[in-house]
């Protein structure tokens, strides 16, 4: 699919990246589980308790084109931190929103992942990310 790949951090964290799909929300479930309570409040900005299925479901669609997410796979095929970009109507200004799973924070996945997104933005004629 469009927009794989296979990344590698600084530190030396392999892990594939692919945008989300419908099918995906189990996958997207079990990464919350390994996040924090604070975490999950900056992804979301609410304060949730957990991630609800009508959440996981629109993270996993592939039918908006203003809207991806991107997954961070490693290889135990375990999602470890996932990428949201969404878009205006006119593809001027995204904003972002990324989550790492607790095992995997200061090893360079998000910072990894979100060069992923930033290129995928630069590619869409995005001028401005947030």
């Amino acid at each position: 699919r469009e927009w794989s790949d296979d990344l590698t951090t600084r530190s030396g964290v392999t892990f594939h990246v692919r945008p989300a799909k419908p099918g995906d929300e189990e996958r997207l479930a079990d990464l919350f589980l390994h996040v924090s309570s604070e975490d999950i409040y900056h992804r979301f900005l609410t304060g949730l308790i957990e991630v609800d299925r009508e959440r996981l479901v629109a993270m996993a669609r592939d039918d908006d084109p203003q809207s991806i997410d991107f997954l961070a796979i490693d290889e135990e095929d375990n999602v470890i931190a996932t990428a949201m970009l969404a878009s205006d109507a006119d593809f001027d200004t995204g904003e972002f929103a990324l989550c790492t799973r607790q095992d995997r924070k200061h090893m360079g996945v998000s910072w990894t992942l979100l060069g992923h997104l930033v290129r995928y933005a630069q590619a869409k004629g995005l001028r401005k990310i947030r």
